[in-house]
């Protein structure tokens, strides 16, 4: 099994994954895993990455958490009902009118929705890069295995920060400042 390539900015689009209310407060360590997914929205700002935010039945189980929809601004949200998001059709227009084949993964539940749609997407080519600091369930072991059953299918695990440097290549200029102040 091939390893993906180096991330890179012009390839690479962040995805999040139903981090909405009721949900996210359930989650292990929900607040680090928000904070970093505020840092990660950030960062692709920094680098001019797109990012797409899907909601699961988001009249059931809320909205985007606050501090992650704060972070997201003007973002739309994409509602779904399906566990992957792969196969909601407008997510996947979306994704692919992006022409970035580098997935930066983040979201909630590691081993359902987070899962499946990194499945999906690595069946249907895409290089994947579950951020594991931004991914949670609401039991250890389950948040485990869909991150381990995710790298076993050829996806490259990450963190904000790694992937951050990773993108940034270098120790110098103005981007790398404002990388630095990010991740502070």
């Amino acid at each position: 099994m091939a390893l993906p390539d180096r991330l890179e900015p012009a390839r690479a689009v962040l995805v999040i994954v139903d981090m909405q209310g009721r949900l996210a407060e359930l989650m292990i360590e929900a607040d680090s895993v928000k904070r970093e997914t505020v840092r990660m929205i950030g960062g692709a700002a920094l680098f001019g990455l797109p990012v797409l935010c899907v909601e699961q039945l988001p009249e059931k189980l809320g909205p985007t958490t606050a501090s992650v929809a704060e972070a997201l601004g003007s973002i739309e949200r994409i509602p779904k009902q399906t566990f992957s998001a792969w196969r909601e059709p407008v997510f996947n227009e979306r994704l692919t009118a992006t022409g970035r084949d580098q997935v930066l993964l983040a979201g909630m539940e590691s081993h359902v929705c987070v899962y499946q749609t990194g499945m999906d997407l690595l069946a249907s080519g895409y290089q994947l890069f579950p951020l594991t600091d931004c991914i949670s369930s609401r039991h250890p072991g389950n948040r485990q295995l869909g991150v381990t059953r995710l790298q076993q299918a050829g996806a490259a695990l990450n963190s904000v920060e790694m992937a951050l440097f990773e993108l940034q290549a270098e120790a110098s200029g103005d981007r790398f400042r404002a990388m630095i102040d990010l991740i502070r």
